[in-house]
């Protein structure tokens, strides 16, 4: 498994590849309709992600509120015997 740390414009590209992930654990993808659009307002985005290959297992969004205040946003994991979900899907 690999983790990608990613920040900025370069966060808020891969925010497509987590949507069928966040859909699969939260069982609600029309929940994340806007989450690109929401994530590019945030100041000091941060997005970690797990991969597998090419298939992400999970991820971590969060963004600084202030200078003293990061806010853990939104984040999941896939249960093990859960379905994989491919970027592409």
């Amino acid at each position: 498994m690999d983790i990608q740390l990613l920040t900025g414009e370069k966060a808020v590209a891969q925010i497509p590849a987590l949507i069928p992930v966040a859909a699969a654990i939260f069982d609600d993808g029309d929940r994340f309709a806007t989450l690109t659009e929401d994530a590019a307002e945030k100041l000091g985005l941060m997005l970690l992600l797990a991969w597998d290959g090419d298939d992400c297992l999970g991820f971590k969004v969060g963004y600084r509120r202030s200078e003293e205040h990061f806010y853990s946003w939104l984040g999941g994991v896939l249960q093990e015997r859960g379905a994989r979900v491919s970027p592409a899907a």
